[in-house]
């Protein structure tokens, strides 16, 4: 299966002599540079404002970031939040630990970086009328390895948990990239579930924020050709009207696909629980080639 976890495009993995790409050309990765931007803001802009409507305490405060990422800072009990402020403060000083740790904040757009982006944009595009997905804060990223947030506006419940890693077919990757595969999906059913310190919950209409153990998690995948098609072709990433582009509904397809291939092999998640109803919907969508409450 193509599931895993944290959304990284590897390198070039050589298998019974052949090279399969498994990056994104250069060309790709500067239009996505040039895209992603002003797809980033018109989509958080749509969110901020969704959740705004539905999270009474928050006031002109907003949730997400400009990257799409829940902001840590509104989860602060001075902010209306539920967490205290020194639970704040500790968690920012490791997510700058593991920042150093793990290299990144350089200028420079990565790969695994386009793809969550991406993911983001398009997934909120075709079912933003009904669920509401974000990234995660970076301290549920480092510290929970949970990359994506699903919440679904229509019925009470707790987040879906998402861990993304773009690397193409599974059998196609090495066996270090398998086992390390089969070692973060196994920690995710022995611990009964993924974790979120700053996760958002929908009950009777409205939304709250809070921490969350035990919850349902998937693994999503698609192919780097797949991702780098959104960047080959005209497409406008930004719109938030319109039916969404072939490119798109690929690159959804792919993605629920991987999804749902991981929850048929997990015997833990009910046939009538949020994932399985987040995949039905979604396959509504694709096969009708209508996002939710498209015409």
């Amino acid at each position: 299966m193509s599931e895993g976890p944290g959304l990284k495009i590897l390198g070039e993995i050589s298998i019974q002599e052949r090279k399969i790409p498994k990056t994104m050309s250069l060309e790709s990765r500067k239009r996505a540079a040039e895209v992603l931007p002003a797809a980033l803001v018109a989509t958080v802009e749509r969110l901020n404002e969704t959740i705004r409507e539905k999270l009474s305490s928050l006031g002109e405060r907003q949730v997400l970031l400009s990257d799409g990422r829940i902001d840590m800072e509104a989860f602060r009990k001075e902010n209306g939040g539920p967490h205290a402020d020194g639970t704040v403060e500790s968690d920012r000083r490791q997510v700058d630990g593991k920042r150093t740790e793990y290299g990144k904040g350089s200028e420079s757009l990565r790969p695994g970086e386009i793809g969550e982006m991406a993911l983001f944009c398009v997934v909120n595009r075709i079912l933003g009328a009904r669920f509401l997905a974000t990234r995660t804060a970076e301290y549920d990223d480092y510290e929970h390895l949970v990359d994506f947030m699903i919440v679904d506006l229509a019925r009470d419940g707790k987040p879906i948990c998402a861990v993304d890693e773009f690397i193409g077919d599974e059998e196609e990757a090495d066996s270090q990239t398998r086992n390390r595969i089969a070692k973060k999906k196994e920690r995710l059913r022995r611990e009964g579930g993924m974790t979120l310190r700053y996760g958002i919950e929908s009950k009777d209409g409205a939304l709250s924020l809070g921490e969350y153990c035990g919850l349902s998690g998937v693994y999503a995948a698609a192919t780097p050709k797949t991702l780098e098609r959104l960047f080959t072709e005209n497409i406008d990433l930004a719109s938030g009207s319109g039916n969404p582009s072939e490119a798109e509904w690929a690159f959804f397809a792919e993605v629920i696909g991987s999804v749902e291939r991981y929850a048929n092999d997990d015997a833990h998640l009910p046939e009538d629980g949020p994932v399985h109803e987040l995949i039905r919907v979604a396959r509504e969508c694709i096969d009708t080639r209508k996002p939710i409450g498209g015409g």
